[in-house]
């Protein structure tokens, strides 16, 4: 295994490996369009990817013929082709391959030798065994994770509706199978990079700078696929894997929410929230009248719903928050003992079943709190377009306020001490009072 120094001085420069061009080759192949692809740079600890060269198709190849590579550098390349010389979606002119990037999302660990091949080989199994996804044309180890490549044959960007939802659906099958196995956590899908049609994409044969680690091609396959094929498989998959709704909870829990709960509500914008707030309704619901370990289990849960989003600091102090809730809360002790593996890991992510299955989760309360099983009844709920977690985190706090207010007032609380109580304005209360009626 060649050492840090050993990886720089090989890349510092030298000419692009033939292999690079063998892979270009393959995943770039002669239409009949002619759009320009684009090659960028990042110098090291750099934040802004720079042109490098801007060429047809015969062009970037002759420029990849000649280039060299610095262990100082990142270099990109697009993977589909723009009609001038900017890299923009306006642009867009033709298409020629659908990528998914899947990085390791913690910062603080890298991935191992065995996290790789845990990954693809989860992937070969699960995914593109038995013709449930097409093998892609290429698999690329980025350093701190892999791209997969479908070459496809080239078409006009104007097709881009086609495209799109081919590639929602590659990535929400690849998605699918990292949500099922806990021992991919450290992997995610970055749905932005990957969805993005002029987005840019590491060039193997170069260095990850930051990960020091050279970018390889894994595995290659001389395929080109033909969208009319890879829209029926996206159909058929769509069948056999319908979107899992939003789920409204199907009890009022306004005014039955701690001041902790509040707390930790406050902090979710993203989708985190829904199932945070799931989970402390079930807590709410139980009332602490289980058993210790399903009190470490939910525990755990909670903790790996939030890790991803608010990171290993801020996770663990809302965990604690979200322990004062039990009648008896775990020491702290205990609560290191039971995410200790999930921080070192980045966490995992459970899919609906694994929770009903590891909290126990009865069919009735799977009603109240709105958790079903993916193939479950549900309740729908129309998600407004922005930011639909900030809008039921305002929405759950405001009720669960206003109703508090309205019981403290019918049990004869004077506004004035409301408001004490509750932490807020006595204009607010009178407000709430006021639309009461």
């Amino acid at each position: 295994m060649p050492s840090i120094a050993e990886k720089k001085t090989r890349f510092c420069p030298t000419p692009l490996p033939h292999t690079s061009l063998t892979w270009f080759s393959t995943q770039y192949q002669s239409s009949p369009f002619h759009g320009r692809f684009q090659i960028g740079f990042r110098k090291k600890n750099g934040t802004a990817i720079l042109p490098l060269f801007t060429g047809t198709l015969d062009a970037v190849n002759s420029f990849l013929d000649g280039m060299y590579v610095s262990g100082d550098m990142d270099y990109y390349i697009t993977a589909n082709a723009v009609s001038g010389v900017r890299r923009h979606s306006d642009s867009l002119f033709s298409l020629h391959n659908i990528v998914v990037d899947i990085d390791a999302h913690s910062s603080d660990i890298l991935p191992t030798t065995l996290d790789f091949d845990t990954l693809l080989r989860r992937l070969d199994w699960d995914i593109f065994s038995d013709d449930a996804l097409p093998h892609p044309t290429s698999i690329v180890q980025t350093g701190r994770g892999i791209q997969l490549w479908w070459a496809i044959i080239p078409m006009s960007g104007k097709c881009l509706c086609w495209y799109k939802e081919i590639q929602n659906t590659i990535l929400d099958a690849v998605e699918y199978v990292l949500s099922e196995y806990p021992e991919l956590s450290l992997f995610s899908v970055d749905r932005a990079a990957s969805g993005n049609p002029v987005g840019y994409f590491r060039l193997p044969g170069t260095v990850n700078t930051r990960a020091q680690e050279i970018v390889t091609v894994e595995h290659q396959r001389a395929t080109q696929y033909s969208t009319h094929d890879l829209i029926r498989w996206a159909k058929e998959w769509q069948e056999e894997h319908p979107p899992e709704p939003p789920i409204a909870p199907s009890k009022d829990f306004s005014g039955k929410y701690l001041p902790s709960d509040i707390y930790i509500l406050r902090h979710f914008n993203t989708t985190a929230f829904f199932r945070v707030r799931q989970l402390i309704q079930l807590r709410i619901l139980r009332d602490n009248e289980v058993g210790a370990e399903t009190r470490n289990n939910l525990c755990l849960i909670v903790y790996n719903a939030m890790l991803p989003v608010l990171g290993a600091e801020k996770a663990w102090e809302t965990l604690l928050k979200f322990n004062e809730g039990f009648k008896k809360p775990m020491s702290e002790w205990e609560l290191h003992q039971t995410v200790d593996t999930s921080r070192k890991r980045g966490g995992y992510r459970y899919k609906n079943e694994t929770i009903i299955r590891f909290l126990n989760i009865t069919r009735e309360e799977q009603a109240v709190i709105g958790l079903y099983p993916s193939s479950g009844p549900y309740t729908p709920v129309s998600r407004m377009s922005g930011h639909p977690g900030r809008r039921a985190r305002s929405r759950t706090i405001k009720q669960d306020r206003n109703t508090k207010i309205r019981n403290l007032a019918a049990n004869g609380m004077s506004k004035s001490r409301i408001a004490v109580e509750l932490g807020i304005s006595r204009n607010t209360v009178a407000a709430v009072l006021k639309e009461t009626g």
